[in-house]
């Protein structure tokens, strides 16, 4: 885990996969989401995602192709290729003294043939594809949809504060602003 201590807050760098796939008959696109059962977030339905180790040497395109293959047995067809930052989130919990920074990257490509994606036990209770139209956002962690909606359906790439009390759950702002203004 890629850790460090700034003016007294402990920070984690994270990467989540947005891993969207287009299916054909009937066209629509479907998103790889999972029932969380560790960390901040245990309970809550959220994308594949994870830390950036060490070993990723700051490359955080290939430590969310790792966090793919492991979480979920699929292999990121070509990453610098087919990804793309869509999103960067930073999220204060205050009463931890914790933030967390998450690099959020969309693929479009995902060696998986139709095969359902292996659920890594340790991390979700399942995993599966599920339509943009179907996503269970009362599921998700709070005031995820402000910003996860947007990206996923306007291509809207988004910079996202939110501040937290006690927890992940404590939800007390969230501001956004675009990630890359023109």
């Amino acid at each position: 885990m890629n850790t460090t201590e700034v003016s007294g807050w402990r920070e984690i760098s994270q990467v989540v996969a947005l891993l969207v796939q287009v299916r054909p008959s009937p066209l629509e696109r479907t998103l790889l989401v999972g029932l969380k059962k560790t960390g901040v977030i245990a309970g809550c339905v959220v994308p594949i995602g994870g830390h950036v180790k060490p070993t990723d040497n700051g490359n955080l395109m290939a430590a969310t192709a790792r966090e793919v293959r492991e979480e979920s047995g699929l292999t990121i067809v070509e990453p610098a290729t087919h990804g793309h930052k869509v999103a960067e989130l930073i999220v204060r919990i205050r009463a931890q003294r914790l933030t967390l920074r998450i690099h959020v990257f969309r693929f479009y490509e995902a060696d998986s043939r139709g095969v359902p994606p292996k659920v890594d036990p340790k991390e979700f209770e399942w995993l599966k594809f599920i339509p943009l139209s179907e996503l269970p956002w009362d599921q998700f962690p709070p005031r995820d949809r402000d910003w996860l909606e947007p990206v996923l359906t306007d291509n809207v790439e988004r910079f996202v504060t939110i501040t937290c009390g006690r927890d992940r759950f404590d939800v007390l702002d969230i501001k956004q602003s675009e990630l890359f203004p023109v």
